[in-house]
């Protein structure tokens, strides 16, 4: 199962061939029509709440993965898609809004050494930050030396 993050309110959903299922609303349209009941929040719209429903939100999602892909369902009763062709939807890196990666790279030897050369100076840590943007379009980083 490939999860990705998609669409202008970044919506967690699942890539399968050459779709994209919105994780929440399938499992929203499997509640209700399997047991005829409201969501009650183990597959979320959004892709933190899902990683911390842990396996049952995962398994809560296959399920209704499974029940939307073999019944053919695309779209919901209001009219909203479930399924979208993977060329309609913008895919956003899979992790929170606002979040940061911060890596120490002192194990990284030839990478110290070259910053080393480079400003002339010993070099004890080598720290740098990547901001989301930067990752989801391939950058590599900015580096600072403490």
């Amino acid at each position: 199962m490939r999860i990705v993050v998609f669409g202008p309110t970044h919506r967690v959903g699942v890539w399968q061939g050459d779709e994209i299922f919105d994780a929440n609303l399938a499992y929203t349209m499997y509640l209700h029509d399997k047991h005829g009941r409201s969501p009650d929040g183990v597959v979320p719209a959004d892709l933190t709440s899902l990683i911390e429903a842990g396996p049952a939100g995962l398994e809560a999602l296959r399920e209704a993965l499974l029940y939307v892909t073999s019944r053919g369902i695309a779209k919901a009763p209001d009219g909203q898609a479930v399924a979208h062709a993977v060329s309609d939807v913008r895919l956003y890196a899979p992790w929170s809004r606002g979040n940061r990666i911060a890596c120490a790279g002192a194990n990284y030897v030839l990478h110290t050494a070259g910053i080393r050369a480079a400003n002339d100076q010993p070099s004890r840590l080598t720290s740098f930050i990547v901001r989301r943007a930067e990752l989801a379009h391939g950058a590599s980083g900015k580096c600072l030396t403490t």
